[in-house]
């Protein structure tokens, strides 16, 4: 919702809104956008005419009230879908790094006055721009809102556990999602679950890879502490000793669908390379803080699998420094879900710290999860006791949905 605000904002439009009261990291792109922003029981909607509702609202009351007064009240959905109709559209889909893709995708095409709307509260707007980029999230199967022209998939991992009921489900989904393309779709060859759907695709169909034959090739993929290099493979060309500023396969994955949508829409390696070199990451997603031995590591991912990858970025980058995990879970489902797949990603830890959810209550599911975490060695609850230590050589990565902007500015106080 921030995103879209300075996407209208940037088109002209007098914009505010309301949230929770307080900080959360997407407020930051409103500040330097002059939106105006307020709490809920301070809600002007007299004052304007369109009324855009978040997905937690689209069955409140307010629509009811909204409505008799002869406002505009549209979704969230309603609005990207008009958007992408309107403009020619890119949208990035996937279970991990829709975030991560959508900026290095945005990042390529920066010189064709692109628009964008992008998970991390990004949002910019560009008179008749020659592409809109933007993310499509599966969750309650909002993506099956929007048709846009290019889909790109980076991957299908079951997830969102409190609304699909299995892996099938889930992938039936992202199938449908991906025939809703009008031009053509891109998609990861070496994802399992991508691969498994690619001859349901109706649309003509792009891949990219490293291990199976696809479109475009990356091969000769050396990653070190100083990034990762490799070589790509289209249309029997190679391009070989190519270098990236950037740690962890999962990373790598992003970059490659950036440089295969690149090379397809015929922009040139050089160029492309070029422009991924100067890739500044997404909103929450691998930020770096470093004091003086001490790294922290501030990171969006939520499930294991997105932590596990961040692990490996971590280990390729800093391979010398101890590594303390700080988490912050959000739903309980996707915890229970997927409770022994977090135990064997901690343990790759020397220690984890846990953060209560939001608003635990006593004998509550959630609180049964933590205490059943806490009988694990290594695994304990996050207290203040966590900033009452000498720390040296260590990387801090706190993960998590959740913002957790003031526990990292407290360490690096201290540190």
């Amino acid at each position: 919702m921030s995103a879209l605000a300075c996407y209208l904002k940037d088109l002209g439009y007098d914009v505010s809104g309301c949230d929770v009261n307080r900080y959360i990291f997407t407020q930051d792109n409103l500040d330097r956008h002059h939106i105006l922003y307020d709490d809920f029981s301070s809600l002007h909607y007299q004052d304007y005419d369109c009324i855009i509702l978040g997905n937690a609202f689209q069955n409140h009351t307010w629509i009811d009230k909204l409505t008799k007064k002869q406002k505009l009240v549209v979704s969230y959905q309603e609005i990207l879908n008009q958007l992408s109709t309107i403009y020619p559209s890119i949208a990035i889909c996937g279970t991990h790094g829709k975030t991560t893709t959508s900026h290095m995708i945005h990042t390529v095409f920066f010189h064709h006055q692109c628009s964008c709307i992008i998970g991390d509260g990004y949002g910019c707007a560009r008179q008749n721009p020659e592409y809109f980029i933007f993310e499509a999230c599966e969750y309650q199967d909002n993506f099956l809102n929007y048709r846009p022209n290019i889909i790109v998939l980076t991957n299908i991992d079951f997830d969102h556990v409190d609304y699909f009921k299995n892996q099938e489900q889930y992938n039936q989904s992202f199938c449908q999602f991906l025939n809703q393309a009008k031009d053509f779709v891109l998609l990861n060859n070496d994802d399992l679950n991508s691969g498994s759907i690619k001859e349901l695709i109706s649309k003509p169909v792009f891949t990219y890879g490293i291990d199976k034959p696809s479109d475009v090739m990356a091969s000769n993929v050396v990653y070190d502490s100083k990034g990762t290099t490799f070589s790509i493979i289209y249309q029997q060309q190679k391009y070989e000793n190519l270098h990236l500023p950037i740690y962890g396969q999962h990373l790598f994955y992003d970059a490659l669908a950036s440089i295969a949508l690149g090379l397809i829409l015929n922009e040139p390696i050089a160029f492309i390379i070029h422009q991924l070199e100067n890739f500044t990451p997404a909103k929450r997603r691998f930020n770096i803080y470093q004091k003086n031995s001490n790294v922290i590591v501030d990171d969006y991912g939520h499930h294991p699998k997105e932590i596990q990858l961040t692990i490996q970025s971590i280990k390729q980058k800093y391979p010398t420094k101890t590594l303390k995990i700080i988490f912050h879970p959000d739903r309980s489902s996707r915890i229970a879900y997927f409770f022994d797949n977090y135990l064997t990603v901690f343990r790759q830890a020397d220690s984890t710290f846990i953060i209560p959810f939001i608003n635990t209550q006593k004998e509550s599911n959630e609180e049964k999860l933590l205490q059943s975490f806490c009988k694990h060695q290594g695994i304990q609850l996050f207290s203040d006791t966590f900033y009452q230590h000498d720390y040296e050589n260590t990387v801090f990565l706190f993960t998590g949905s959740k913002d957790m902007h003031d526990n990292i500015q407290k360490l690096l106080d201290i540190l």
